[in-house]
């Protein structure tokens, strides 16, 4: 790519990509853009390079494993839905068994993925079905507000049943082991350069340092959930729109989704996947909700 942009070998971008004030024309004309989101996958054929350049093919995943997972990963959950089948000692469902005949509903369902926490949990629904598994591991420190895989501990027992993805928190609060963000992903990098990783974030300041660290992909898990977010209505479609447009890896909607019309708002947005838990997978608070209906 580079050795054409020295060389000249660049041109307009097609009319149909291009501001409709370019020429002059106005919004009365009709530019022939296709806006992807409107079509499955969130993939549309078009035109996107230049005449001079429009059959050349610039990036390839490349043979290392990282790479190859990657590739898998994105094409398997694209323009799709990620089931959380998680639960807390404190709920009702808490039981990997439990976990894993739910990982099954959902891929009964049609999910093309599952988010879920703890090695016993993801070990069980490895077992049960064959979706790719963004796994995390939640463990809540005296002194800390980071919960999502905190420390390299988790990192080493989330490795050992081996999910697709690792999900941390990647907010820019204190960390168990002293440590920020900033800090404590180059060691996590380094020790598993291979593996895929998952940025739980609250802003768009948080996704951005995320894909400057090497994060794989950010979700908007932790939006509404901090100090500073407390109070935001989510899914917060500006925070995803922000992070779709300004952002070059994967972008997940996760968080508050309760009806079938915000999944599909979501998906205008530009996102590539999106995540719902409680929703589906939790009964009591699903069951709540609609006996608060009868009372209000």
């Amino acid at each position: 790519a580079m050795a054409d942009v020295r060389a000249g070998r660049t041109g307009d971008y097609p009319r149909h990509l291009q501001n409709v004030h370019a020429d002059g024309a106005g919004f009365e004309r009709e530019q022939g853009y296709l806006y992807p989101h409107l079509y499955p996958g969130h993939w549309v054929a078009q035109q996107y390079l230049p005449d001079a350049i429009k059959d050349h093919v610039y990036y390839e995943y490349g043979p290392n494993k990282n790479e190859q997972a990657a590739k898998a990963y994105w094409d398997r959950i694209k323009g799709g839905l990620v089931v959380s089948c998680q639960a807390l000692e404190t709920e009702p469902l808490y039981s990997s068994y439990i976990m894993g005949r739910m990982a099954f509903a959902a891929k009964e369902g049609g999910a093309v993925g599952i988010r879920a926490n703890t090695p016993q949990d993801i070990q069980e629904i490895k077992k049960t079905v064959d979706l790719p598994v963004i796994g995390l591991y939640k463990v809540v420190t005296e002194g800390s507000d980071v919960y999502i895989t905190p420390t390299m501990e988790e990192v080493d027992a989330l490795m050992e049943v081996g999910p697709e993805i690792i999900a941390l928190d990647a907010t820019d609060r204190m960390r168990a082991n002293g440590m920020t963000i900033s800090e404590f992903f180059p060691k996590v990098r380094e020790k598993y350069p291979d593996m895929l990783f998952m940025a739980d974030c609250s802003t768009f300041e948080d996704a951005l340092r995320a894909q400057t660290l090497g994060f794989d992909l950010a979700g908007t898990t932790l939006c509404g959930y901090t100090r500073e977010t407390a109070g935001t209505q989510i899914p917060c479609c500006d925070l995803l729109r922000k992070m779709t447009e300004e952002l070059t890896i994967p972008v997940i909607a996760e968080g508050g989704i309760w009806e079938r019309g915000q999944l599909k708002e979501v998906f205008t947005c530009g996102i590539h996947a999106a995540v719902v838990g409680t929703a589906i997978t939790r009964p009591r608070d699903i069951t709540r909700r609609f006996v608060d209906a009868i009372g209000g």
